[in-house]
């Protein structure tokens, strides 16, 4: 078991809820890119937030 700061996890799922989160994040910065700058829209800023209370 591990605690991320806000919930109680079995420790292999939040590796793999990690992984998922983190190829979510990069997906949406793919699709929200105008030139060579990515565009942060309000749902990516909260993913983050979810990947920083993982890690």
């Amino acid at each position: 078991m591990s605690f991320d700061g806000k919930y109680w996890y079995v420790s292999v799922g939040v590796e793999k809820r990690l992984r998922r989160l983190q190829r979510k994040i990069s997906r949406k910065y793919e699709l929200n890119k105008e030139g060579r700058k990515f565009v942060k829209t309000s749902n990516s800023i909260k993913l983050e937030k979810q990947i920083r209370l993982l890690q």
